[in-house]
């Protein structure tokens, strides 16, 4: 029986299995032997594909409408802001002292210590010219008299964790704003990024 070409498409709509053998069958009255072969083989996989999309589809839906929950759950992936660490964490309180520290050796201006102990990342200066350069903010800002910190994040960069902690800091000679981040990969927290910006360094 010959089959009608215009068929082939309402075929393939009302009955995938019939359509595709219908197409088989005009895509292939001109083959060869082997090259029959070889495009049943190609609907074979095809084949497998849909099914395993089908399978796959049925098992997804079945799974949320067993458990609604599960679709609010995953919009959690969709969130960009960065997550916050425990607070009492141990990463949290190393970081908290590591801060602290830097603080004590930013009022006694004891900046070679505050270069020997931070990230290989952040020695990108010569050791003299970063003592140089933070000698003349402190001359603008002064000893640290008190901070308060404003927000905190873990990230991981470049595989390696990392702690974000900002503070709006009260210098001696004027307010300012720091921004530190932390690396916390080793057994210690490491200076990798330091910024202030106050009033006073514009003058």
């Amino acid at each position: 029986m010959r089959c009608d070409p215009r068929l082939a498409p309402w075929a393939i709509i009302l009955s995938p299995l019939t359509g595709l053998s219908e197409l088989i069958k005009l895509t292939t009255m001109h083959f060869t032997f082997k090259q029959k072969i070889f495009a049943l083989l190609v609907a074979s996989l095809f084949l497998r594909f849909v099914f395993f999309a089908v399978e796959t589809g049925i098992e997804v839906a079945s799974q949320i409408a067993a458990h609604p929950s599960i679709l609010n759950d995953n919009l959690d992936w969709y969130d960009t802001s960065p997550p916050t660490p425990v607070p009492h964490s141990r990463v949290g309180r190393d970081a908290t002292k590591a801060v602290d520290n830097f603080h004590h050796r930013f009022s006694s201006a004891s900046f070679l210590d505050v270069y020997k102990h931070a990230a290989p990342a952040y020695r990108d200066l010569d050791s003299l010219e970063y003592v140089r350069r933070m000698v003349l903010v402190w001359q603008k800002l002064g000893e640290v008299e008190s901070s308060r910190e404003v927000s905190r994040y873990e990230r991981f960069h470049e595989g390696r964790s990392q702690i974000i902690i900002e503070y709006e800091t009260n210098f001696a000679r004027d307010e300012g704003y720091e921004q530190f981040i932390w690396d916390m990969s080793g057994s210690e927290a490491k200076l990798y990024s330091y910024n202030v910006s106050s009033p006073a360094l514009g003058k």
